[in-house]
């Protein structure tokens, strides 16, 4: 019986004295998450020492006392570990090294078989490392949008579609005797990455698929795929001595456009040249020889969080960005009221004619990495979001996720962005916690405003006194924020 295991196995931690737990022996247990929280729960006081560090490790995975907690949970696949690459890195080298594809080469579609095409693209040991590169921050987008945790599992099933799709080899000579050079090319991996003309069930390519590249404008770019034939292209790397079938196909593809553009038949028309360009915008994510690769990121946003994540900045200064942001998105557009502080919007309360605000000074907020992982000497870990910390005098704490899909929401409310009632949906969610927290903090400063442009400060004072006065005048005009 479960129970029965799990006693036997703990029954030398008992108790709060760890001296005398067992030093001449080491036992391993591989446990479901919530069934050994649940075990502790029902074990009343036996185990009260092992029950704190249990708690914690899972949290931290900070060894203590002997007890080390390796939670697979926080284990990012995205992440080096020391010198060693990420595991997603290590995987895809390990696939496509050149012995498991020997026997391809005595095959009649070597030179077009969109497999073997994906396999010697990764395994270029000029171009390839790129490309695996491009890949690797495709999925670290994914885990900083915190929709899903990547497994091993998760990654496996999605890279093995990435190379190989779902078609053994005798239906993918079928494939190619019908001519059908539409599956055809989605078979090549900068489709396949995420499942591209496939009804995919896979939530891991469900969610790459959402991050998709080829749906993010450039017109420089867009004028040069939809005007001129895809091949040559000067522009995109070397992976000699890769054939170029997929180049052949995307040639076909562009002769093949409706060019008509009298036709009252515009729908199809603009439909299929938009899945023509969306192919070349992909291929060029991934093989661009320069940096408009970049370009192609449908988050403007993520290389900013990317280096707060590696660089670490100093964490006030990063914090009075998202702090305007915030205020933004509590609709104070003109910060310089403010000098910085925090102003989060009491109540909403419909048709009022008075909005009120409770105000936090900047000092006490910074902008920090969330890495649960950090103190576990035996997981890759990564930072998968950012932490608006907050911490007043009396040691209470608030800290508000912002995961990719926040900050760029953060990002656009500093460019001026008004976003839809469905955009900021999310983003309140995310807020309402933080600002419950909040709402237990002392607070010695509230702004009244009746339009949204004049304020009126409300001061407690040490005293506790209470003044009225408007708020700070705005600066000379032309000053920044």
């Amino acid at each position: 019986i479960n129970d029965e295991v799990l006693v036997q196995f703990f029954a030398p931690f008992t108790g709060s004295d760890v001296s005398r737990w067992p030093t001449n022996e080491t036992r391993l247990i591989a446990i479901n998450e919530g069934r050994l929280i649940d075990f502790l729960e029902q074990s009343g006081g036996e185990y009260p020492r092992l029950k704190q560090i249990v708690q914690r490790g899972l949290r931290t995975g900070s060894p203590e006392d002997g007890i080390a907690i390796v939670n697979l949970n926080l284990r990012s696949v995205v992440a080096p570990y020391g010198e060693m690459p990420s595991i997603l890195e290590r995987l895809v080298k390990r696939l496509v090294e050149p012995k498991f594809w020997a026997a391809c080469k005595n095959c009649d579609l070597c030179d077009k078989c969109y497999v073997h095409h994906n396999a010697r693209t990764f395994a270029n040991p000029t171009a390839g490392p790129q490309v695996l590169e491009r890949l690797a921050l495709m999925y670290r987008l994914v885990t900083l949008r915190a929709k899903l945790h990547i497994t091993l599992r998760d990654l496996r099933s999605a890279l093995a579609f990435t190379l190989v799709g779902t078609r053994d080899c005798e239906e993918i000579h079928a494939l190619y005797q019908q001519g059908e050079r539409e599956e055809i090319l989605h078979g090549f991996y900068f489709n396949s990455w995420a499942g591209f003309g496939v009804d995919q069930k896979d939530r891991l390519l469900r969610l790459l698929r959402e991050i998709e590249v080829g749906q993010t404008s450039d017109p420089k770019l867009d004028r040069m795929f939809d005007f001129h034939r895809p091949a040559p292209a000067p522009g995109l790397m070397d992976f000699a001595p890769r054939a170029s079938y997929d180049a052949e196909l995307l040639t076909a593809a562009y002769e093949a456009l409706p060019a008509e553009i009298t036709t009252h038949h515009n729908g199809p028309r603009f439909k299929r040249h938009r899945e023509y360009v969306s192919m070349l915008r992909r291929r060029h994510f991934f093989e661009a020889r320069d940096e408009s690769w970049n370009h192609l990121i449908p988050y403007g946003a993520a290389s900013q969080m990317l280096t707060i994540l590696t660089q670490r900045p100093d964490p006030k200064t990063e914090a009075l960005k998202i702090i305007r942001a915030v205020n933004r998105g509590e609709g104070v557009f003109d910060n310089r009221r403010l000098r910085g502080k925090l102003a989060l919007q009491a109540r909403q309360v419909e048709a009022a004619t008075i909005r009120s605000y409770r105000v936090f000074p900047a000092d006490r907020f910074e902008v920090v990495p969330q890495e649960p992982a950090q103190a576990s000497p035996y997981l890759e870990h990564s930072p998968t979001a950012l932490l608006l910390r907050y911490v007043d005098d009396s040691g209470l704490t608030a800290e508000l996720v912002i995961n990719l899909d926040v900050f760029e929401m953060l990002d656009r409310l500093n460019q001026g962005y008004r976003p839809t009632v469905d955009e900021l949906q999310g983003y309140y969610l995310t807020l309402a916690v933080f600002k419950n927290i909040l709402g237990s903090a002392s607070c010695q400063e509230v702004l009244l405003t009746p339009t949204g442009h004049e304020f009126y400060a409300v001061t407690r004072y040490p005293g506790g006194q209470l003044a009225m006065r408007i708020s700070e005048e705005p600066p000379p005009y032309g000053t920044k924020e």
